[in-house]
């Protein structure tokens, strides 16, 4: 078996190495610390917390010329972000919120079950913590790609994971980023989980086509597995496996300066997931967006509405998100926004939820302060349960 892998590892080297003399290498990445200050009106014994969150990420890229004349850029990139501090024993480990495990240790009948670290046991048994978590499935599915170009065209073939042009992100002009993703994540919000099926997040292959004269770009991605970032490379396909999700498609269509109209931009996604049991419904995504930036000011609405609340639903109730957003450049270094969100959610007892977020960017150079103050109510659809948060972003590229 060795002999075999080496020479398999040689003919594929030798292979690859014909066109190497083409192709250039780049290192590239991002730092972003957040400090944050909540209070909670309904949190007893919480009312008040605060604490500092990080985000690291490295990217390696590699382009150059294929001999058929096409383009073709390669890359990944390795995210770190920091762990969840365990709430029962006060460790902070990746693997804080591991279940355990249980063996029987004797003859006689027992169960065990698990929800976090709070074991209920019925008979005899012995219970082992699960092993310490080494982080791959946040450290190592963050844009994985080879795309194969063809510039003549603009069409671009893709394979990889989180790499294509997706639901996910916003049209609308914002200081913060994706309000919803560094405001409304952190207060737990039910406005973050309307993207549907979202199978970017997801291995697949799709492509993409550059329309310059209409100012747009479609894409359709194709995921076999959904919810799945890859097995490893030797392994078998993980649609043998029980309990693997079935295949999901998204389609879009992204504008910048659409239809020859300086700073118009728009945005259209939709997704869809086949039910994996006769359990449960298909689950489907769908967004919508506006933006016009004109002088020092920019404006703009997005929709992102997803047919279940709950990830495994079995009957349509939507969910629907809608952002709007309004950006003022103060000067060349001071940028002003205001952003709400609005969450709407069929048939639930409380069915609104609303955040608004006043933010101020300021521009360092090569560092991004960014301060918001962000009030948030009704959160998770819970009458009066209101927070407001207070947050300072360092960011900077490399």
């Amino acid at each position: 078996m060795k002999n075999k892998l080496l020479l398999s590892s040689a003919l594929v080297g030798s292979m690859i190495s014909a066109g190497s003399a083409l192709a250039q290498t780049t290192v590239s990445g991002s730092l972003d610390l957040h400090y944050r200050a909540q209070k909670h009106d309904l949190n007893a014994g919480f009312n008040s917390n605060e604490g500092l969150g990080r985000e690291t990420q490295l990217n390696i890229a590699n382009k150059g010329k294929l001999n058929n004349g096409w383009d073709y850029v390669a890359g990944f990139s390795l995210e770190f972000d920091g762990n969840q501090r365990n709430p029962v024993i006060g460790t902070q480990t990746a693997d804080a919120y591991a279940t355990v495990s249980s063996s029987i240790s004797s003859g006689a009948a027992a169960s065990a079950t698990a929800t976090g670290l709070t074991v209920a046991v019925t008979g005899t048994v012995s219970l082992a913590a699960a092993s310490q978590a080494t982080e791959a499935n946040s450290i190592s599915n963050e844009n994985i790609y080879i795309d194969f170009i063809n510039p003549s065209s603009g069409t671009t073939i893709t394979v990889g994971v989180d790499h294509i042009q997706n639901i996910t992100t916003s049209v609308v002009p914002q200081v913060i980023g994706d309000t919803i993703d560094n405001v409304a994540v952190g207060m737990g919000a039910r406005g973050t989980n309307t993207m549907g099926a979202n199978p970017k997040e997801s291995a697949g292959f799709g492509i993409i086509q550059a329309i310059p004269a209409a100012g747009l770009t479609a894409s359709a991605w194709y995921a076999p597995n959904n919810s799945d970032f890859g097995v490893r490379d030797q392994y078998n396909a993980n649609g043998a496996t029980t309990g693997i999700r079935n295949s999901a498609y998204e389609i879009g269509v992204v504008g910048a300066n659409t239809a020859g109209v300086k700073g118009l931009s728009l945005r259209y996604f939709f997704n869809k997931e086949e039910a994996s049991t006769s359990a449960l419904t298909d689950i489907k995504g769908k967004t919508y967006g506006i933006a016009y930036q004109t002088g020092p000011f920019g404006i703009g609405a997005q929709k992102h509405t997803q047919n279940r609340t709950t990830g495994n639903g079995t009957t349509d109730a939507d969910l629907t998100t809608k952002t709007f957003g309004l950006t003022y450049a103060a000067s060349q270094n001071v940028t002003l926004g205001l952003v709400q969100l609005r969450t709407d959610i069929e048939g639930a007892t409380v069915s609104k939820e609303k955040i608004t977020s006043l933010q101020v960017g300021y521009n360092l150079g090569p560092v991004a302060v960014v301060l918001a103050h962000s009030k948030g109510d009704d959160i998770n659809a819970v009458a009066g349960q209101d927070i407001t948060e207070t947050a300072l972003r360092l960011s900077t590229r490399f």
